[in-house]
C-alpha cells in the first residue's frame, strides 16, 4: 500500500514539476541588479583613480577623465555617458541598447558638490 502511495505521489510531483518548468520564461533573463552593480563598479574605479576629482569643463579635467573613460570602455565594452554626453567610443552605431543603467551621482566642481547623471550601457548591435 505504501508503494502505491509513493508511486502516486511521485507521479503527481513529476506532473506538477513539469508544468511549473514549462511555465517559466527563459527567453529574456533580467540582469538589472547585475548591471547596476557593474555601473557602480565603473563609477567607483573612476572615483578611486581620481578621474572625477574636481571635474569641470576645463581642458585638463576633461582630458584626464576622457583617458580613464576610454580605458574602462575598452576593457569592459560599455558605453559610458556623463551628463548625457558620450565619453567612450562605442562599437557599431552610437547609442545604448535597452540594457542601460542610469544613476545620479554626486561630484565636485571646484569644491562645490553637484549632481551628475551617469549612464552605463551595452552598445546597440
Amino acid at each position: 500500500m505504501q508503494t502505491l502511495e509513493a508511486i502516486i505521489s511521485f507521479t503527481f510531483f513529476l506532473f506538477f514539476a513539469t508544468y511549473m518548468l514549462a511555465e517559466l520564461d527563459y527567453k529574456k533573463p533580467n540582469y538589472a541588479l547585475y548591471q547596476y552593480q557593474l555601473a557602480n563598479d565603473v563609477w567607483r574605479v573612476l572615483y578611486l583613480k581620481g578621474a572625477l576629482k574636481d571635474f569641470s569643463s576645463t581642458a585638463t579635467g576633461h582630458i584626464i577623465t576622457q583617458t580613464e573613460m576610454e580605458n574602462i570602455g575598452d576593457m569592459t565594452g560599455f558605453c559610458i555617458y556623463l551628463q548625457g554626453i558620450q565619453t567612450t567610443n562605442c562599437p557599431g552605431s552610437p547609442g545604448c541598447s535597452e540594457n542601460s543603467v542610469t544613476m545620479n551621482k554626486i561630484w565636485f566642481d571646484g569644491g562645490i558638490p553637484k549632481d551628475m547623471t551617469f549612464t552605463v550601457c551595452t552598445p546597440e548591435s
